[in-house]
């Protein structure tokens, strides 16, 4: 029995490894080597960035992870106009005028070239405009100040309930001596905004941001609780320190028309910090007489910060205090890039710039020197027409009296010439000119005896001015071009588009007078800071050189250099001066007269 029972399990047994045997020769092993571009095996369609992708699969029907490409990729077809975000191409600029954006493929969605109109009507351009006239609530100990939105078209409805609004500044607080320095209206300048209408412009700057800026003005010699209070706007800008690090602070301007031949008395505050300027006095002139004397100054630039490095400029604005206004010809400073010069040389002389309107042009040293960026514009307010280059100053105009101003931009040049945007302008504005006079101001020389108008290795610019102008000068009848750069006090004689002319000369009490002169005279009238130069070519410094028939007089420099011009009806009086030692001397005094 045991014997039957073993025969049969080796029979078992054997036919088992039999069958086992048979199913491992015929076990299916997939191999996914097989490409069939067919809907069964799609990995993913064609679209815009790649073909067709497909599975490799096997004989048995089964694909594995791996795929591959087949066919072509399909062409962009920007047709679809979809009105998001993303498609903006130009965001409107003006209330319900729509957006417009750039069309999108249809297929994968990225943006094309084409454009459409958004079919959006628009809505107003709330923005965050810090102004008195949006003032909703002031600040208080718990609150900053409250203003509404507004838009820059004025009729966006605020004061309504429902007007949406924005917090500005910081609630009220008690500041110690030491923060309220940060919020000190420093750099005051004034100038005059239009002449016509007799408004004065005042511009300042504060290291924080302003929390209530105010302008406190009023007739007479004195405030009082009857001031208006006008708002000062502001702007955020930067400086550097002296380790050349960018920081910001904030450029504060304001305007407002005054009548004239008053005196106002005036300060600039914040109101929320309790700080400000001193009282300053403004006296207004009397447009209507005749006759008017403003004083010329040009590079007051000074080396270092310090009460003996600035005095040169304040000797001069003592004996200039009672001229109608200063025409400066640039480079206030030496370094304009670091605020700390321009508050050390604007600071130290309120006393004088706070009452004497300004109008400058800007030289080398606000501008290309040291990457000077928009110094001219940050500190004086200026109504100047809108133009390219505001970076490396600007050009404008203005009539005072009988008397047409031009001020020209010799930093901003193409080939060392006025760019034809400049240069158009300067054309218009001769050919519209009214006035009697016409007086032209520009910070590089067109004629110099000193090292930038007549050294060959420094002289490119001057040469290229000086092809360019001289002959349109000359045909509009330009009386005088006031100049800066060199530091010399000099006068060519007339220049007409021939050449230089000779003078019919009348002496009136010791004043040689040029009679109807038939021509343009440029001159410059030193430097008003501390920087003296030599007249080119010439070892002596103090006399007087009559050069090749061009200058009836060339003298090099004196510190506090400047020139009192004195405009009537019929004659211009010029006094070349200089302090010394406290006193004004006078290296000449000439005139013109037209009849």
């Amino acid at each position: 029995m045991k014997r039957l029972q073993s025969v049969f399990l080796s029979f078992i047994f054997a036919i088992s490894f039999v069958f086992c045997f048979a199913g491992c020769e015929k076990a299916h092993v997939c191999d996914f080597s097989l490409q069939t571009a067919s809907e069964e095996y799609l990995c993913k369609e064609a679209d815009c960035f790649s073909p067709a992708t497909y599975y490799y699969h096997c004989s048995c029907g089964k694909h594995g992870d791996k795929y591959y490409e087949k066919g072509t990729k399909k062409q962009h077809y920007f047709k679809a106009c979809i009105e998001e975000e993303r498609y903006i191409a130009v965001r409107s600029e003006e209330c319900f005028v729509p957006d417009i954006y750039y069309k999108s493929c249809i297929y994968c969605g990225p943006a094309g070239t084409a454009t459409f109109v958004g079919s959006n009507e628009g809505e107003h351009l709330l923005r965050n405009t810090v102004d008195l006239k949006y003032l909703k609530e002031e600040a208080t100990y718990n609150s900053p100040a409250v203003y509404y939105k507004s838009c820059p078209c004025g009729d966006y409805p605020t004061g309504e309930e429902d007007s949406p609004v924005f917090y500005h500044g910081n609630p009220l607080k008690d500041y110690t001596e030491e923060e309220k320095l940060d919020y000190k209206p420093t750099s005051v300048t004034v100038s005059l905004y239009d002449t016509e209408n007799l408004t004065y412009s005042f511009n300042y700057v504060t290291k924080k941001l302003p929390q209530r800026p105010v302008l406190y003005i009023e007739q007479g010699n004195e405030l009082t609780g009857n001031a208006t209070e006008i708002f000062v706007n502001f702007t955020v800008e930067t400086t550097f320190t002296q380790r050349d690090e960018e920081i910001p602070y904030y450029v504060c301007k304001v305007k407002t028309p005054l009548l004239q031949n008053q005196t106002y008395a005036y300060k600039i505050c914040d109101k929320y910090v309790n700080v400000e300027t001193p009282v300053a006095i403004i006296n207004t002139p009397d447009l209507e007489s005749e006759g008017f004397t403003f004083s010329h100054v040009s590079d007051t630039q000074t080396y270092t910060l310090g009460d003996s490095e600035n005095v040169s400029f304040t000797a001069v604005l003592k004996n200039t205090f009672n001229s109608d206004f200063l025409l400066h010809t640039g480079d206030v400073v030496e370094y304009s890039k670091y605020e700390d010069y321009l508050e050390d040389m604007l600071d130290r002389n309120k006393e004088y710039l706070m009452q004497k309107p300004v109008m400058p042009i800007s030289g080398n040293h606000e501008t290309t020197y040291r990457n000077g960026k928009k110094e001219t514009d940050k500190h004086f307010y200026i109504n100047h027409p809108a133009q390219d280059g505001v970076n490396l100053g600007f050009y404008y105009s203005f009539v005072y009296k009988n008397a047409k101003f031009i001020m020209l931009n010799s930093n901003d040049l193409s080939a060392n010439k006025l760019k034809s945007e400049q240069l158009s302008w300067l054309i218009n504005e001769l050919e519209n000119n009214t006035s009697k006079w016409l007086i032209v101001a520009i910070h590089n020389p067109l004629y110099s005896a000193g090292s930038y108008g007549s050294n060959p290795e420094r002289n490119h610019i001057s040469l290229a001015l000086r092809s360019q102008l001289k002959d349109i000068f000359a045909r509009y009848k330009v009386d005088l071009v006031l100049q800066g750069h060199d530091h010399l006090t000099s006068r060519t004689y007339p220049l007409s588009e021939q050449g230089f002319t000779q003078e019919e000369i009348e002496n009136i009490g010791g004043v040689d007078y040029s009679v109807n002169p038939n021509g343009t005279i440029y001159l410059m009238n030193g430097a008003a800071g501390n920087q003296t130069r030599k007249i080119y070519g010439h070892d002596d410094e103090e006399s007087m050189y009559d050069l090749d028939g061009t200058y009836s007089y060339v003298y090099a420099t004196h510190n506090c250099s400047y020139a009192d011009i004195t405009v009537t009806n019929d004659s211009i009086t010029v006094s070349a001066n200089y302090v010394s030692s406290g006193q004004v001397k006078t290296y000449t005094s000439w005139g013109i007269i037209k009849r």
